[in-house]
């Protein structure tokens, strides 16, 4: 497949309604085999990952959304990724809440509208990245290029609202809350 045909492809995917397949859970994320010991229950991650559908309920085997939190800290450094699979799941789209860090767009200037750097809560459209070429998608990694969002997110269901608009994703407001959130009234 040519990378313009798994770009189209992928934009197809990405723009068509969806829904949630199922109803997942928080699962703990297992640490990576290059990163040193995790100490503390802090220092954990767990993950949110969900099958979604097409409008007929028929399984997107080929589309999944992740949501990644710190366990101890569900409410800084929010990610949250659409990612499609050829033979290695590559993520297609990527908003970013309440990160430790700005993003830097490096191809600023190849792309009207944006900005050299965006702020800690910024959204990797696949409208950009695509605009960049498919060297902007890599299964492992960060996206290119990055805006920032309208207006800043207060609580844990405005960024699942966020992804049911932003991807198309209805029901996606009914995904559970991380364990720490569930008793927030957001």
């Amino acid at each position: 497949m040519s990378d313009k045909e798994r770009l189209d492809r992928w934009e197809a995917l990405h723009d068509q309604p969806k829904s949630i397949f199922g109803w997942p859970g928080w699962l703990d994320v297992k640490k990576p085999r290059n990163e040193g010991p995790l100490l503390s229950h802090i220092a954990q991650r767990t993950t949110l990952l969900v099958s979604l559908c097409d409008q007929n309920g028929v399984n997107l085997e080929s589309l999944q959304l992740r949501i990644i939190i710190w366990k101890g800290r569900p409410t800084e450094d929010v990610t949250c990724t659409l990612e499609a699979s050829d033979n290695n799941w590559t993520c297609i789209s990527r908003m970013d809440f309440w990160s430790n860090s700005p993003h830097m767009n490096a191809d600023w200037r190849s792309i009207p509208g944006l900005p050299p750097q965006v702020g800690e809560t910024h959204y990797h459209r696949f409208k950009e990245n695509k605009a960049i070429g498919a060297h902007s998608f890599k299964p492992i990694g960060n996206l290119r290029a990055a805006i920032n969002f309208d207006a800043e997110p207060r609580s844990f269901r405005d960024i699942l609202r966020l992804i049911e608009i932003e991807w198309n994703i209805a029901g996606a407001t009914e995904l559970p809350l991380p364990e720490r959130q569930r008793g927030l009234n957001v």
